[in-house]
């Protein structure tokens, strides 16, 4: 079983709709994946959400893929990638 974590500034409906998004998306290998409940990171705050990545992938196993969905800044929003080792 592989284990998908959100660490996300977007915690009320967003959440919910990027989790339809990977229920639709795995289609039939839903079965396979564990979607973990939310890592709810400080509104536009870039440190605590890559404090709690870190954190994080630091205690979940090997294999675990992270979707990390933060707005850096409130006038302009954006998505921030990266990779965690």
């Amino acid at each position: 079983m592989k284990n998908i974590v959100v660490v996300t500034d977007c915690y009320d409906v967003a959440f919910n709709e990027i989790r339809t998004k990977i229920i639709e998306t795995l289609g039939d290998r839903i079965n396979e994946v564990s979607i973990e409940p939310v890592v709810k990171v400080k509104e536009f705050s870039l440190i605590n959400c890559c404090f709690l990545t870190r954190l994080m992938a630091e205690n979940y196993p090997e294999g675990t893929a992270f979707l990390v969905l933060c707005s850096p800044t409130i006038e302009k929003p954006n998505r921030i990638y990266g990779i965690t080792k």
